[in-house]
């Protein structure tokens, strides 16, 4: 069964999907459209896409996704990019914050700068992205330091965590890499 809505102008119903739209950040710090390069059949279709989320399903620190259809099954998308960037994920626990974190503040302090990822919620249609905050380090493999400011307002120090990993943070305890 087709989904249709109508034509403001005409008012005749027209079938609304879209192609899959995706995009890459390039060295200018400019995203590009990479849908041309895409060969895979689900690629080349419109869809009628409700959601999208993401996670890491195979633990391979490549981000892949999952998409919800109005029309067809659930999509699952893995990402076989090849890349030697390194990255590292880090998975709060909340203790005297909530569990899931939810507004959690993650500092990568690295080499004189620093960049901030955050817990969050609510990322699409009936759907979720796994709680997790991933880091790109580009070629640098050296360990990273992080302070994490909990939702409660406590700040937790982070000292030479290893990189390719991702590292389970319960807040007041060491970090534990999950491998």
């Amino acid at each position: 069964m087709d989904t249709y809505v109508a034509d403001e102008t005409t008012n005749e119903p027209v079938l609304q999907t879209q192609p899959v739209q995706i995009f890459e950040l390039d060295s200018a710090l400019q995203y590009k459209s990479i849908q041309t390069q895409q060969t895979d059949d689900y690629m080349q279709q419109r869809h009628f896409g409700r959601g999208v989320w993401t996670w890491d399903l195979n633990r391979d620190g490549r981000v892949d996704t999952g998409v919800t259809h109005q029309t067809e099954p659930v999509a699952v998308l893995v990402n076989h990019s090849e890349s030697q960037n390194h990255w590292v994920e880090l998975q709060l626990v909340g203790v005297t914050s909530a569990r899931d974190a939810i507004g959690a503040r993650i500092t990568l302090h690295d080499q004189g700068f620093e960049r901030a990822g955050w817990v969050v919620a609510g990322d699409g249609y009936l759907c979720s992205s796994e709680r997790v905050v991933r880091f790109g380090l580009g070629k640098s493999n050296s360990p990273r330091e992080f302070t994490i400011t909990w939702p409660d307002g406590s700040e937790q120090a982070l000292a030479a965590l290893s990189v390719d990993a991702r590292w389970l943070v319960v807040q007041g305890s060491a970090p534990y890499r999950l491998d």
